[in-house]
């Protein structure tokens, strides 16, 4: 039996939609008439409208302006654009292809797969905090490339749903079943009610643990392939999200400006722990990232001089962001004082104000970090520092990221990132 888009043909039925759509909010601007008729006789001399063609010329006008409107809502997160997530412009155009610096890859598998059973992400133990999941579940595609097995996935998987959902979220009036048909398109899995219904189908399932998964590593597969198939993932699941521009919008209130024109910089403080693993990263990477994990004032202040934000508010964020130890000594520098900004969101939000910032100082040694600049990267912003290795410019010395914008393949790299790799 064959595999086709990365799902067995009459083995489980898929979930689909129950008949029940959306509530549309322009469900009101539909035609209820047809174009004004042409009247010959009407060119001669100046043209007259009846009151009838009037109405009818105005409908159509207002028809138009809905279809306009209705074509941008929910597309890229609030703010209306392709191109914009949260009112901000990002780099590339989510739903245009050919603006994508890196291929469309939506699945690893290709040809024919193993029909006796799939790979099964259930129910279970999570590893670690942060974007740690992310890590797992996308480990889990490269697990199933390596066993020629498609991906199952239960509606009880909560280490996955409670961090890709959040994150991630479909509009409010998107109906239930609509929610998982549209996740089984963009993810190229299927998911199931649960572990019994997978029980039923008779298949055999792989059914790794999360720290399993988070260790896995595909010898087979190579750093562009594993990037350009998280590029896509990440970009479809962005052009759904909607409803998570509050922190970005708590950014702007802060300044008094539209979040439109706001300029700032999100800076990534990171938890002591992950100094344990700046060894580990250093002798994968062949470099010294403790700069990036130290955050100090000169590092920082070396970054921004060049780009021209050091004017502009830097924002704090990850989870010493409440630790006054470590934020002292940045909120009481002379050259920060004045920009340096806490911010009270949670999580997700600071992803997002981090994801649009102008410029993003993140800390290799964190996961959630690396994630946050795999993600802006595959959106085509701009100024990622999180590998990042000292320069002398103009006689001065700076610190300049060590990844090519365009490339970013090191962020895929498994012998140059360890257990970081995406």
């Amino acid at each position: 039996m064959m595999y086709q888009n990365g799902r067995r043909r009459g083995l489980i039925k898929p979930i689909t939609r129950r008949g029940t759509a959306s509530r549309d909010p322009f469900s009101s601007c539909t035609a209820t008439s047809s174009p004004f008729d042409h009247d010959d006789k009407a060119h001669q001399g100046r043209r007259r409208f009846s009151s009838k063609q009037i109405k009818k010329i105005l409908l159509i006008g207002l028809v138009a302006s809905c279809v306009l409107i209705a074509s941008s809502w929910g597309r890229g997160g609030e703010g209306g654009s392709d191109s914009m997530i949260c009112g901000r412009t990002i780099g590339i155009n989510l739903s245009r292809h050919k603006t994508w610096h890196t291929p469309y890859t939506p699945s690893l598998l290709s040809g024919p797969t193993n029909d006796k059973g799939g790979i099964l992400l259930k129910n279970g133990d999570g590893f670690g905090g942060g974007l740690n999941h992310i890590s797992c579940f996308f480990h889990a595609f490269d697990l199933s490339y390596d066993n020629k097995a498609p991906i199952y996935i239960t509606k009880d998987a909560k280490w996955l749903w409670q961090i890709l959902l959040p994150l991630f979220p479909f509009s409010g009036t998107t109906a239930a079943d609509e929610k998982w048909a549209m996740l089984e398109k963009i993810l190229g899995v299927t998911i199931l009610e649960s572990e019994h219904t997978a029980k039923l189908s008779g298949l055999e399932f792989k059914t790794p643990a999360t720290n399993e998964l988070f260790y896995y590593h595909s010898s087979d597969l190579t750093s562009s392939t594993i990037r350009n198939h998280r590029d896509t993932i990440l970009r479809q699941l962005f052009q759904q999200s909607a409803g998570v521009c509050s922190g970005v919008s708590a950014a702007a209130k802060i300044q008094q400006t539209s979040v439109q024109k706001a300029k700032y910089t999100v800076m990534h403080l990171s938890p002591r722990a992950t100094g344990g693993y700046l060894g580990k990263l250093n002798a994968a990477t062949g470099r010294d990232n403790s700069a990036a994990l130290e955050m100090t004032p000169n590092y920082i202040i070396s970054i921004l001089k060049p780009l021209g934000l050091l004017q502009n508010d830097v924002f704090v964020v990850g989870e010493h962001q409440n630790d006054e130890l470590e934020v002292t000594r940045l909120f009481q520098d002379p050259d920060l004082l004045k920009v340096m900004k806490k911010i009270q969101v949670d999580q997700n939000n600071q992803v997002y104000l981090a994801l649009l910032a102008d410029a993003y100082l993140g800390n290799p040694a964190d996961v959630t970090s690396m994630w946050i600049a795999r993600m802006r990267y595959a959106l085509g912003m701009k100024n990622t520092f999180i590998l990042t290795e000292p320069k002398n410019m103009n006689g001065e010395g700076v610190w300049v990221s060590s990844v090519d914008d365009k490339t970013y393949l090191d962020m895929y790299n498994r012998d140059k990132l360890g257990m970081w790799m995406g």
